[in-house]
């Protein structure tokens, strides 16, 4: 069964770490993070950037894999809002476009957003050289308007958000026969 993890937040928040631990705990999962050395950021566009990650969610759904994405859709909007000028509205368009066929491809119980929150803005800032209060703000705004099931975390609590992933949102209804999940299951796929 096709399952995806979308792990956002600002720079510096402990995103490969929660990333790291999760995959050596769920080793089905495969990470996905693109190579910034390849491109420059500066170049790229809403547009494409959303195409490229509906074909990447399409392939993941064809290959019935298990991925989960060091940033997807919140930060191409953040950081292409704030930095490489994309259109506002047009960046939020794009991103619900996404999001619709994120339910689409994979439905509500197969996906799973992690929004990492710093704990302290100001450190986080001064560790990645500027002012990341406007990202944070950005990041924020999308938790709460976004149609995915979320869950927020910080770095302190990375570990208790790992446990109850699996447990709380990407339960496999058809490995649970013998599980004592089994009706909550029964339940979500009605």
């Amino acid at each position: 069964m096709a399952q995806i993890v979308i792990v956002e937040g600002i720079d510096r928040v402990g995103k490969t770490t929660f990333i790291d631990r999760f995959v050596e705990r769920n080793s089905d999962f495969k990470r996905f993070k693109h190579k910034p050395s390849d491109f420059d950021y500066n170049d790229m566009d809403n547009k494409n950037e959303t195409d490229k990650m509906l074909q990447l969610l399409e392939m993941v759904k064809l290959l019935d894999g298990k991925v989960i994405f060091d940033r997807f859709h919140f930060s191409n909007m953040v950081y292409g809002f704030l930095d490489r000028d994309y259109d506002l509205y047009e960046a939020m368009k794009l991103c619900g476009d996404i999001e619709q066929r994120i339910l689409k491809l994979f439905g509500s119980e197969n996906v799973v957003v992690v929004m990492l929150f710093p704990e302290d803005i100001e450190r986080s800032s001064k560790e990645h050289g500027k002012d990341l209060t406007s990202y944070q703000c950005g990041m924020e705004a999308l938790s709460l308007d976004t149609i995915l099931p979320v869950i927020v975390t910080s770095y302190e609590t990375i570990d208790a958000a790992i446990e109850v992933i699996p447990e709380l949102f990407l339960h496999d209804s058809k490995a649970c026969e013998d599980c004592d999940k089994r009706d909550e299951c029964e339940m979500r796929d009605e």
